[in-house]
């Protein structure tokens, strides 16, 4: 039976190293997503996900919206894997290349990006939530900076990769004016 559906909330934050409080427990890893060429429009990825003493990789595709669903499947692979569907880089997309800190607040699972890559985004923070409340709200001890959920630029890309470009072009246009 169907559960009640998550809502997803993303915010701009500014955040130092040491924005998370003592008593937050976080895990951190870095991200790397290599996007490779598709011929039927959908998003296809490889990440490289490291940890001090562990890496992992995996195979991420992403289809097109069908009746307000998505159709993604996402397997591990092997390094050797990787290195193989890394050589079908899309050269027309950038890399990117980002740390991840996962934290629990107020019962809910946060995730908060720095952007290393591109450098258009490079030190931009996002932070994500996915929660069963609407009106889930960011952290007190985070700096909000905007509420990016909504926004046309925002919303309207259904790919990491879309997404994460009208990030960087809205966040150099802020720095630029």
């Amino acid at each position: 039976m169907p559960g009640p559906r998550a809502h997803a909330r993303w915010w701009i934050v500014d955040a130092d190293d040491d924005a998370l409080p003592d008593d937050v427990d976080f895990a951190e890893w870095h991200l790397e997503h290599i996007f490779l060429k598709t011929r039927d429009g959908s998003e296809s990825r490889v990440t490289r996900k490291s940890q001090p003493g562990l890496t992992t990789y995996h195979h991420r595709v992403q289809g097109a919206l069908v009746d307000g669903e998505q159709a993604v499947h996402e397997r591990t692979l092997s390094l050797r894997e990787f290195r193989a569907l890394a050589k079908n880089a899309d050269p027309a997309r950038a890399s990117i290349r980002k740390t991840r800190r996962a934290f629990l607040w107020d019962n809910e699972y946060y995730l908060l990006d720095t952007f290393v890559a591109p450098k258009s985004a490079a030190g931009t923070q996002t932070l994500f939530v996915e929660s069963e409340k609407r009106d889930a709200a960011p952290p007190p001890f985070l700096r909000l900076v905007e509420d990016v959920t909504t926004t046309k630029w925002f919303s309207s890309h259904d790919d990491d990769y879309g997404r994460t470009m009208a990030l960087a072009e809205e966040v150099t246009g802020r720095r630029h004016p």
